[in-house]
């Protein structure tokens, strides 16, 4: 829920002035399309409630919405531009896809928003095949979009043997696999020995299915990071996952942090922490009993 108008001032970066009424029959069309058969559930009303207040500073009801169908709201935002409309169907498949199971009804009426909203996305076909079950499919489309690269990083330490589903991809390309063994040669505070040290020392053979959604918190984290992603790509006026990340990999933190113009984590919330990337308490229980297996030695 963005705009390309200017923001007003002392307002973060990534954060647009909303009427109200526009917030909330936007929220009201995500509510809408996302909820499963009984309901919108508690962490989907949470977590779209955090980003609508991370993006736009007002506070949305996610539990307390009348229905808006997909035509209504199009005609509602008829006179906002496609990367708008488009970031509101990011936000219905961000909804729908902390549903588990993915409803096939929750990822059919998604897609009937995104067709009336003008917004042909694939992250919109990718959820619909996930929820069908379609695994072999969804993988396609993400090769086609470019995150075969950023899912092989997982297959780094898996054997062939275990890769029955098909996200688990036994075929790794060697020349991929030594560019990223590569960067645990770069100096401490490069990009690339970080990314190196994180994966490290977390371990690849996590379950995706973990719900590290629900960890408190976690939607206010995830709502800032969303907020931050839109100025970084309004800054950069380009898809952010077409960069080659490799070519960064050997500078510095900062001086990436500086190349992308990735602005600071905004205000918690009372009660909330963010920690830290190599910090304990920012990584799961898998992650955590991994960490401590290794410092055991039995990982």
């Amino acid at each position: 829920m963005g705009t390309d108008a200017p923001s007003a001032p002392n307002q973060l970066p990534g954060r647009d002035v909303i009427p109200p009424a526009e917030v909330k029959d936007v929220a009201r069309g995500i509510a809408t399309a996302v909820a499963p058969e009984g309901g919108i559930t508690d962490v989907q009303a949470t977590l779209l409630g955090a980003i609508a207040n991370a993006l736009t500073g007002e506070d949305v009801d996610y539990h307390d919405l009348d229905p808006l169908g997909p035509d209504e709201l199009a005609e509602r935002l008829q006179h906002r531009d496609d990367g708008y409309r488009q970031r509101i169907v990011h936000h219905m498949v961000l909804g729908e896809l902390v549903l588990r199971p993915l409803p096939v009804e929750v990822s059919v009426r998604v897609a009937k928003y995104a067709k009336a909203l003008g917004i042909d996305d694939r992250f919109v076909r990718v959820a619909r095949r996930y929820a069908q079950g379609a695994y072999g499919l969804a993988w396609m489309d993400l090769h086609r979009s470019g995150f075969s690269e950023q899912s092989q990083q997982a297959d780094l330490n898996r054997s062939a043997s275990s890769a029955a589903d098909p996200f688990e991809r036994p075929d790794v390309d060697p020349e991929l696999a030594a560019k990223w063994a590569a960067f645990e040669e770069l100096p401490a505070g490069t990009l690339g020995r970080g990314v190196w040290e994180m994966y490290d020392s977390r371990g690849f053979d996590k379950d995706v299915h973990e719900p590290v959604v629900q960890a408190p918190g976690m939607q206010h984290r995830l709502a800032d990071a969303i907020r931050r992603g839109k100025a970084v790509c309004v800054c950069n006026e380009r898809d952010l996952f077409m960069e080659n990340y490799h070519d960064y990999a050997p500078l510095a933190v900062e001086e990436v942090r500086g190349i992308l113009a990735i602005p600071p984590k905004g205000p918690e919330p009372e009660g909330v922490r963010s920690p830290g990337l190599f910090e304990r308490d920012g990584m799961s229980e898998m992650q955590q009993r991994y960490a401590d297996a290794r410092k055991g030695g039995t990982a």
